[in-house]
C-alpha cells in the first residue's frame, strides 16, 4: 500500500536526525516521573534545589539556562516523534494480526530480536508515549497552547484546570502509582526505541 510506503519514509528521516534527542528526552521523563518520591528520598522539598534540576533542564531545554533555543529544539524534536509514533504504528499494522506480532521472539537471531524489541515494544509503548508527547507540547510551544485553549474554551494558565489535567496525563498520576509505574515503562521504552531503530538502519547499510 502507498500509504505504509510514505510512512516508512516519514518514519526513517524523521527518526534519523531526532532519534538521540528523542532518547534524552525520553530518559529523562521517565526520572521524572517519580520526582516527588525522588525529591523525599533526597531529602528535598523542592525541585529547582535538588539534583533533580539538571534532569529537569536537560529534558525541556537541553541545558539551555535561556531557556530559547533548547526549548525549541527540544519542541520540533517531541512533533517530530509525533509523527514517528504515528507513522511507526501505520507500517507496523498488519491487516490481520497473528501471535507473532505480539511478542518478542528472542530464538531467531539478533536481526529479528532487535526489530521486535524496536516494533512489538514500541506497539505497546505508543499510546502512552503519545499522550506524554501531546501533552509535553504545551510547554513548548505557545501556539500550540492557544490551540489547546481555544479547542477546550479555556484559558490556559498554570493554574487552571485544563494544566492539571496536562500534568496529569504527562507525568502520569491519573491513577496514581499505577499510571506512574506504567509510564515510566513507557518512556525507558521510549528511550530504547532510536537504539533499536540505529542498530537496523545501520544493519541494512552493511556499516555495522
Amino acid at each position: 500500500m502507498k500509504i505504509k510506503k510514505y510512512c516508512r519514509y516519514i518514519h526513517l528521516w524523521l527518526s534519523l536526525p531526532a532519534g538521540v534527542l528523542i532518547s534524552i528526552i525520553c530518559f529523562t521523563g521517565a526520572i521524572l516521573v517519580f520526582k516527588e518520591e525522588l525529591l523525599t528520598i533526597m531529602g528535598y522539598d523542592s525541585i529547582r534545589e535538588s539534583p533533580l534540576m539538571i534532569v529537569m533542564k536537560l529534558h525541556r531545554w537541553l541545558m539551555d539556562d535561556t531557556r530559547t533555543t533548547g526549548k525549541m529544539i527540544v519542541g520540533i524534536s517531541t512533533l517530530f516523534f509525533i509523527f514517528i509514533l504515528i507513522s511507526g504504528l501505520t507500517v507496523y499494522w498488519p491487516r490481520k494480526w497473528k501471535k507473532s506480532r505480539l511478542i518478542i521472539e528472542h530464538q531467531k537471531g539478533r536481526r529479528r530480536l532487535m526489530f521486535d524489541l524496536h516494533s512489538v515494544l514500541g506497539l505497546y509503548a505508543t499510546l502512552i508515549l503519545l499522550v506524554c508527547a501531546l501533552t509535553g507540547l504545551m510547554w513548548s510551544f505557545q501556539w500550540y497552547r492557544d490551540i489547546v485553549s481555544f479547542i477546550f474554551d479555556a484559558e490556559v494558565k498554570c493554574g487552571a484546570p485544563i494544566w492539571r489535567i496536562v500534568r496529569a496525563l504527562h507525568f502520569g498520576t491519573y491513577a496514581g502509582m499505577f499510571s506512574k509505574i506504567v509510564t515510566f515503562i513507557a518512556a525507558l521504552i521510549g528511550t530504547s526505541l532510536p537504539v533499536t531503530g540505529y542498530w537496523m538502519y545501520l544493519k541494512r547499510k552493511k556499516l555495522l
